[in-house]
């Protein structure tokens, strides 16, 4: 995993989840909201700066069309924002309007928020499932001679421990590489080196 992915998958995820969840949990009042917004073309200009900024921001930052699905789901959001940005930057309010129409945002609004919902998910899990399998371990190679793994306790602090464990095999199976035995000085939730 490109250590450049872990950060923008999740403030994109956690961003889109929880936006997305507050919207869903009052429909009235999130389309009352889209009918405000395409109203105010000053608002429209800002909204669509903000996201020409996000995008930039993404795409430059982050230019990566391999290194696994998640590498390639940052880098297509980037890309969508920025040129959605873009778009509300140039089209008039009475386009933008109508673009709104032609998507039928009413009708679809539980699909559409429900599928940004559902991503924002994907990019939470991924994201940090990602970065706690970097931070604090050393993983041996075949060609290498076993030595010692150590992992601290604070590996990934926001995760759950049960979180954690559905990013743990790999840990697990470097500990068993190393051949490492249990050390009951050692006994901490986090410390992954005492398996076995």
């Amino acid at each position: 995993m490109v250590p450049l992915t872990v950060y923008p998958s999740r403030l994109i995820g956690l961003f889109t989840f929880i936006v997305s969840l507050s919207m869903l949990a009052e429909k009235p009042r999130a389309i009352e909201m889209v009918r405000s917004l395409l109203q105010d073309r000053p608002a429209l200009i800002v909204f669509g700066m903000l996201g020409t900024a996000a995008g930039l921001a993404i795409v430059l930052g982050h230019q990566r069309w391999t290194g696994g699905m998640l590498t390639v789901v940052v880098t297509v959001i980037g890309w969508v924002i920025l040129i959605r940005g873009t778009v509300l930057l140039f089209l008039s309010q009475a386009a933008t309007a109508r673009l709104v129409e032609w998507f039928q945002f009413e009708e679809f609004f539980y699909l559409y928020l429900g599928f940004a919902a559902v991503l924002g998910l994907y990019l939470i899990v991924h994201g940090f499932c990602a970065g706690g399998t970097r931070r604090g371990s050393r993983i041996p190679n075949k060609s290498q001679s076993p030595k010692v793994v150590f992992m601290n306790a604070d590996v990934n602090p926001v995760l759950p421990d049960a979180a954690c464990a559905l990013c743990s095999r790999r840990r697990r199976f470097a500990v068993a590489q190393a051949g490492q035995k249990r050390d009951p000085g050692f006994e901490t939730p986090g410390n992954l080196a005492n398996v076995g």
